[in-house]
């Protein structure tokens, strides 16, 4: 689909998630038979904001959106692949952040992203369990943009910093000092 803006995989299927204006959509592309499915009800109007983030894991596919207006706020919302049906989560996000990316872990889901509420910004984690409630966020960095579980833990990579930062998946407390692989942007 032209316009694609985020994937991600199933064992069996991509899905290709984005959006133009106030318009979201989903797409499901099927590898083996190179046929596309859309899932015109998953993200449908009544699901405001722009898709900022999305991975696939526990039979779902998990779409973060940011507020496109004010006063609406950052969410992420889970897809069944086989309905399209969305669920919002209960996930409480400041309410000027605006997620980067998310990852998957063991104990529920992982979303970084920028705050936007303070004069200056600041990297922010939020950590939710599996039923997509709060448990905590963590402020860090000044520009936080990606983030994938490892055996370790979660790197975090901080693009304003130029770091990467290993921290605990069910804590957010960071494990050891930031790693140094770029030059902080001033």
């Amino acid at each position: 689909p032209a316009g694609a803006q985020f994937l991600a995989a199933s064992p069996d299927e991509v899905w290709a998630v984005g959006g133009r204006g106030e318009e979201n959509w989903v797409w499901r592309i099927d590898p083996a038979g190179n046929s596309v499915t859309p899932l015109p009800e998953a993200l449908h109007p009544g699901v405001p904001g722009k898709v900022s983030a999305v991975a696939y894991g526990r039979d779902r596919l998990w779409v973060a959106l940011y507020g496109t207006q004010w006063g609406v706020p950052s969410r992420v919302v889970t897809i069944d692949p086989a309905t399209g049906a969305s669920e919002q989560l209960p996930a409480e996000i400041p309410e000027e952040m605006i997620i980067n990316d998310m990852a998957l872990t063991d104990t529920g889901l992982a979303l970084i992203g920028t705050d936007l509420s303070a004069e200056t910004p600041r990297g922010v984690l939020v950590l939710l369990d599996a039923s997509g409630a709060s448990v905590g966020d963590v402020s860090m960095g000044r520009g936080l943009t990606g983030i994938t579980l490892t055996e370790d833990g979660l790197w975090i990579s901080d693009c304003l910093d130029g770091t990467l930062t290993l921290v605990d998946p069910r804590t957010g407390t960071p494990r050891g000092q930031p790693v140094q692989v770029g030059t902080a942007y001033p």
